[in-house]
């Protein structure tokens, strides 16, 4: 089953409380495939680029598995 249609489902919003954003990022680094790498990476830039310190280690994280 494809997860790619409901992929922006899991981005991160603003209201989201933090157990939340925590926990969409992780499930977006476990959907993440070939077809959609470069959507979610975008996704992880917002974290990067505007210093959400407390989501970077998770991103940092989801980076690593994404990676290997």
């Amino acid at each position: 089953m494809s997860f790619e249609p409901h992929l922006r489902k899991f981005y991160v919003s603003a209201e989201d409380p933090f157990y939340i954003k925590e926990l969409k990022l992780e499930i977006l680094t476990r959907i993440a495939t070939e077809g959609n790498i470069s959507q979610i990476l975008k996704e992880f830039q917002v974290f990067f680029f505007f210093s959400f310190h407390f989501l970077f280690k998770v991103c940092l994280k989801g980076f690593f598995h994404l990676i290997f």
